[in-house]
């Protein structure tokens, strides 16, 4: 099935992204370097596919195991769903397909449009194809597919297409039947009778209730338990299996003599002392123990002091049980006969196999052996009690040498060596793990909690903001635009959806520039869950007007739905102060979290701050103006101003500051990281007095642009800030 679905989608991508060489379906596989995709080519061996750009090529795979299940569906059959999630990667040439991230949208939109080919093709009642998304930044799709760096052929590009498609029809579109008549198929894939019946004629279901209800339907059966008709009834009993349980006290009992189900009074009862059988008590009767009663251990008498006493089981010897009474005295078998081992000269029984040392002939050895009594196991011996062996939840912790008014200490602790648990109601309980928050400003590897009690993960993810554009140089000329801010994604992951490891990164700020456009926001990412994109960089100050740059968009993060907000746009290059320029962005409020069943608002309608814009010069007024303030952000409803732009004469910016709103999970808990403001853009000049420095923005929001000049040097333009991750770790709600 997934074959012919590749083949048809994978030509409807080919219309729009050519390569030199198509592969299907790949599998990620570790190599000496990280991982690569791998075809199979037979006979148990694997072809890597080529990674570097000298040519073009594509292929598919899978991003998670297919999903099937059974579905309700009308008529005699039923009906049979599979989701496949997948992705195409492709090596395509820019000269061959000019604007990359169209051909790639068209692409996308291709691959979509052939469900109803796809249903006609495969007889199937049911195509549908979820919204995907599309990558065409080429580093960040080869670190995901090759685990590397990439110097990329700036005549090539590597994009990605992330698609699902579930499929629904007959089972056999599936897994059809092997060859077999009609009717055994619909038979098989029949869960009921009423159902067989559909997919038989009216002489066939006659046959069938001939042969296997002798000529006529089967009446309902009756089962009587102990003469109580009707205790159970099966209304369709050909072929049915019925299930009786017979318990006491909520435990099975009983068992089948051939003709019935005996069900005995109870069970003689077996009575043991510090774990040893002392008496057996027939059902119904009663018993009584004392001091006299005896216990498996043996007694010594008419001995020296040092021989005398009870001796206690210790192993085995010989075959058979051993009985010590300290470390120097103790009965043995030899293999022929009991030997008591003491210091100097041991005591032989005579040669004899008995079982125990008290039914051994002791005669000519000065002692007399017999059982021990209770009474005697529990009077003062120098050794009376047998070693101790500790366990906590049913498993061995230490072992105890003479526990006779002894003390054992078990430490229960946490994985840091905290002291945790108390006792209740006679057994130690320890509470869940109170809920963690985890801050990352650099990329690693996040370990899933193996607690029990963990629910799962908060995320809050806010990507790079963009770096300001360097300003200009003419006699009237635009300040650099200020870079936006880096989308955020907030999203809760339930424990069952999270890998043992989860691979995480962080974006980093757009690069500031000297001139031209500033650098890009990385994005910053949680395994496969979380993508929230960073902000795009300024435009280079110039003699033209230029566009506003936007944020990180909402529109390509993961996930889509109700969780990712774009980042906030930088302000546009200025040139005059009457001039309608659009200022850098803030971030705002408005969301909606649920935890635990509760609802709490607050506001976050944009993700990091934009980065204000550089100032410019008009030579016909005469007149400069200064730079851009960078967008301010929130907190509780308080507004933090962005950086200050340069005055009018060169002046430079002023730094966004960092870590501003510090609720991202409302209320829930308080962070120490969190976004900030955007930077200040330069001040612009006259004649030859250099133009002011854009200043960097905050955590994730965009930096200043750059202030122009007429004959000086340019302004530089500020870098965006990093972006962050935020990873409170659930164990109660």
């Amino acid at each position: 099935m997934i074959q012919q679905i590749l083949q048809a989608i994978d030509a409807a991508a080919a219309q729009h992204l050519p390569v030199a060489v198509r592969h299907l379906l790949a599998e990620q596989q570790p190599t000496g370097n990280g991982i690569a995709p791998h075809i199979y080519v037979g006979n148990g061996h694997w072809n890597q596919i080529a990674n570097d750009n000298a040519g073009t090529f594509s292929y598919w795979r899978l991003l998670s195991p297919i999903r099937e299940q059974e579905v309700d569906a009308p008529g005699c059959f039923d009906a049979f769903q599979a989701t496949y999630n997948l992705r195409l990667v492709a090596m395509i040439d820019r000269d061959i397909c000019g604007d990359v991230l169209d051909a790639t949208r068209a692409a996308a939109t291709a691959i979509r449009n052939t469900d109803d080919d796809l249903r006609a093709a495969l007889k199937l009642m049911l195509v549908d194809f979820a919204t995907g998304s599309v990558e065409v930044q080429s580093a960040r799709v080869y670190q995901q597919e090759f685990g590397g760096t990439l110097d990329v052929n700036p005549n090539k590009a590597l994009v990605a297409i992330d698609v699902s498609v579930s499929v629904t029809g007959k089972s056999a579109c599936f897994e059809p039947c092997i060859p077999a008549a009609d009717f055994f198929c619909a038979l098989i894939e029949a869960k009921t009778w009423a159902k067989i019946k559909a997919c038989m004629t009216e002489g066939q279901v006659a046959d069938a209730i001939a042969d296997l209800c002798d000529d006529a339907p089967c009446d309902p059966l009756s089962i009587a338990i102990n003469s109580e008709d009707g205790v159970i009834v099966v209304n369709e009993p050909c072929g049915a299996n019925v299930t009786i349980a017979v318990t006491q006290g909520g435990v099975e009992v009983g068992s089948w003599d051939g003709t019935a189900w005996i069900v005995p009074e109870c069970e003689d009862a077996q009575v043991t002392f510090d774990g040893l059988p002392v008496l057996t008590i027939p059902c119904g009767d009663t018993g009584n123990l004392d001091c006299g009663s005896n216990i498996e251990s043996a007694h010594v008498t008419l001995g020296g002091s040092a021989e005398n006493g009870i001796y206690y089981i210790s192993g085995t010897a010989g075959g058979k049980t051993r009985y010590e009474k300290n470390a120097t005295h103790a009965f043995e078998y030899s293999g022929t006969r009991w030997v008591l081992i003491r210091p100097g000269t041991d005591h032989l029984a005579a040669l004899g196999n008995e079982t125990y040392p008290w039914l051994a002939d002791w005669t000519g050895t000065g002692i007399a052996v017999d059982e021990g009594t209770i009474g005697q196991y529990c009077g003062g011996n120098v050794e009376p009690c047998a070693d101790l062996t500790l366990q906590v939840n049913g498993s061995a912790y230490t072992t105890i040498a003479n526990p006779c008014g002894a003390t054992a200490s078990v430490d229960v602790h946490d994985s840091n060596g905290n002291d945790v648990g108390s006792l209740v109601s006679g057994a130690w309980v320890v509470a869940a793990p109170a809920n963690v928050l985890r801050e990352y400003t650099t990329g690693g590897t996040w370990n899933k909690p193996t607690d029990p009690s963990f629910k799962g993960v908060w995320v809050f993810a806010a990507g790079g903001g963009g770096a300001g554009g360097g300003g200009g140089v003419s006699t009237t000329v635009y300040g650099g635009g200020g870079g936006g801010g880096g989308a955020v994604v907030r999203l809760w992951i339930p424990a069952a959806s999270l890998g043992l490891t989860e691979t995480y990164a962080i974006g980093a700020g757009g690069a500031g520039v000297a001139t031209g456009t500033g650098g890009v926001g990385g994005a910053t990412l949680f395994g496969l869950h979380v993508e929230a994109k960073g902000g795009m960089g300024g435009i280079g100050g110039g003699t033209t007007n230029p566009v506003q740059r936007a944020g990180g968009d909402a529109l390509l993060c993961t996930p889509l739905s109700g969780s990712a907000i774009s980042g906030a746009p930088g302000g546009r290059g200025r040139r005059e102060t009457t001039a309608t320029i659009p200022l850098a962005g803030s971030a705002v409020i408005a969301s909606v979290l649920t935890l635990g069943g509760g609802s709490t608002t607050s506001p976050i309608a944009a993700g990091g701050a934009g980065g204000g814009a550089g100032g410019g010069w008009s030579n016909s007024t005469g007149t400069g103006t200064a730079g851009g303030d960078g967008g301010g952000c929130y907190q509780g409803g308080s507004l933090t101003t962005g950086g200050a732009g340069g005055a009018v004469g060169g002046s430079n910016g002023t730094a966004g500051v960092s870590d501003i709103y510090l609720d991202p999970f409302l209320g829930i808990v308080t962070t120490t990281i969190g976004l900030g403001t955007g930077g200040g853009g330069g001040g612009g000049a006259s004649g030859a007095t250099a133009g002011g420095t854009g200043a960097a923005g905050g955590r994730a929001a965009g930096g200043g642009g750059g202030g122009s000049t007429q004959t000086g040097t340019r302004g530089a333009s500020g870098a965006g800030g990093n972006g962050f991750l935020l990873v409170y770790e659930v164990y109660a709600i």
